[in-house]
């Protein structure tokens, strides 16, 4: 490939990228200001109010702020949605955890345990909005 042809997909990926980000913060601006469905209706069936709860948990996964994630997560537990995450080193539990990759290790004890948290996952009353998405160790030997 041409340098001119890497410029141009680097610059598209980097203009991609930013979009994203930013249609993923203004949807969670406008859910504040109150222009969108409010993410605290979200019952089960109710569409739209899922899909502001899905808009919401888009808007956490983009936010780079912790602060905007800290209330991020206060308006998705107001909403009746709390967040499931993973310690490094606990058992893999594939009724909350989807193993997205795994992690090669020579310690036989630290097979199917949980390797690295990549994205937390959700619930609500009704189940699981998002499961937990972990890395898993696998035993290769030694």
């Amino acid at each position: 490939m041409t340098p001119l042809i890497i410029g141009v997909l680097v610059v598209s990926v980097i203009a991609i990228t930013v979009f994203a980000l930013a249609a993923a913060l203004l949807v969670y601006t406008r859910t504040l200001a109150g222009t969108a469905v409010s993410p605290t209706l979200s019952l089960p069936g109710a569409g739209a109010a899922r899909s502001s709860v899905q808009d919401l948990i888009a808007a956490y996964d983009v936010a780079i702020d912790e602060a905007d994630r800290t209330q991020i997560t206060a308006d998705l537990a107001a909403a009746g949605v709390v967040s499931l995450t993973a310690i490094e080193g606990e058992a893999f539990d594939p009724s909350t955890q989807r193993a997205v990759a795994t992690m090669p290790t020579t310690d036989a004890f630290e097979d199917g345990e949980v390797a690295l948290l990549h994205r937390p996952g959700w619930k609500d009353q009704a189940g699981i909005i998002r499961y937990t998405e972990v890395s898993v160790y696998r035993y290769i030997g030694e």
